[in-house]
């Protein structure tokens, strides 16, 4: 299955979610239809994102990514129903993403950031400089 993955990979790079969907509709490798699914969201294709999703969805129904992955591709296609929609149907069946994570080395000592943890002892600092440097991008445009 990893090399349908690796096949799938390459027609969606080059566009080609059709060719890459008919490769493994009758297959059943999870990473297969995760790395279409990820292409989906990439080139906004609903119709095979929604094919790709169900499919993950069957075979690890309490996996958040495929929820959010196929939300994603509804708020990018501009389909605001669907997505809140699906959102509902986690919240249903509580399935919840999981907050995302960063590190950072600093001089050997590693400080580690989740969404919504404020709790870094130097998050004040962090905060003020995280706010120059968007400053600095806005200037950019």
């Amino acid at each position: 299955m990893e090399h349908y993955s690796c096949l799938v990979d390459v027609f969606s790079r080059a566009g080609g979610l059709e060719e890459a969907h008919s490769i493994i509709q009758n297959k059943e490798g999870e990473s297969a239809w995760r790395t279409l699914l990820s292409a989906c969201r990439n080139h906004v294709n609903a119709a095979i994102g929604e094919k790709s999703a169900k499919m993950m969805m069957k075979m690890d129904p309490d996996d958040h990514a495929s929820y959010v992955l196929l939300s994603n591709i509804y708020s990018s296609a501009g389909k605001w129903e669907e997505a809140l929609e699906l959102r509902r149907k986690m919240s249903e069946i509580r399935v919840k993403k999981d907050p995302g994570n960063s590190w950072l080395i600093v001089r050997d000592q590693v400080h580690q950031f989740t969404v919504g943890d404020f709790s870094h002892p130097e998050v004040d600092k962090l905060l003020n400089e995280f706010n120059l440097l968007y400053q600095q991008l806005q200037t950019v445009d």
